[in-house]
């Protein structure tokens, strides 16, 4: 985990125990930093997958919103690697989101954004920008179907398969603006999966 504030971290552990005992996890590995240089700095082919939790797209957080970010997101995953980053509201930000789709997921195999209900963001809906890194085994890898079940044991009080399902369908508007983007980029360029819901 990379997070520019220790104070942030203090915070959590202060006020979230239950969330942050994660921090002593012996597969753990906090640092102190930024996450652009981060990125810029870890070798080739190293992660799994990445989740971007940051703030909104200006000041401290604009370069986390970057092609030059998303470039290294690419080269620092392992083929078949996932990236999850914070994607914004598509009722304010509906720009960003098509330029995170298509322009920051043109190197990925399948570039999408799913939908997410949170009651205390402005509009009551954020979402999340999903890319997976191409496998090369020709098979289609989109982050649309789960990769495996939940675990019976686990008590969710808002994921399901459902959920996870139903964040692909956005709105009309938005999906028709994609697909128009869609028609803008070179077919060996596009994201295989990336355009409008099912």
């Amino acid at each position: 985990m990379c997070e520019i504030d220790s104070d942030v971290v203090e915070a959590s552990k202060a006020f979230l125990p239950k969330l942050s005992c994660a921090f002593s996890h012996p597969k753990a590995e906090l640092k102190i930093g930024d996450g652009l240089a981060f990125a810029e700095a870890a070798a080739d082919a190293t992660y799994d997958v990445i989740v971007v939790d940051s703030s909104d797209p200006v000041g401290p957080a604009e370069k986390l919103f970057s092609m030059e970010f998303y470039t290294n997101i690419h080269r620092i995953l392992k083929p078949g690697g996932v990236i999850c980053s914070q994607g914004e509201s598509l009722w304010i930000n509906d720009d960003l989101i098509a330029t995170m789709v298509s322009d920051f997921g043109a190197p990925f195999e399948s570039a999408e954004y799913a939908s997410i209900q949170v009651p205390t963001y402005p509009s009551g809906q954020i979402g999340a920008f999903i890319a997976r890194k191409a496998v090369g085994d020709g098979s289609d890898h989109s982050c649309r179907n789960p990769r495996r079940p939940v675990p019976e044991n686990m008590e969710l009080r808002y994921y399901s398969p459902d959920m996870h399902a139903a964040a692909f369908a956005i709105p009309a508007f938005m999906d028709h603006r994609l697909a128009a983007l869609k028609a803008t980029v070179p077919a060996d360029k596009r994201p295989r999966c990336t355009w409008s819901a099912p």
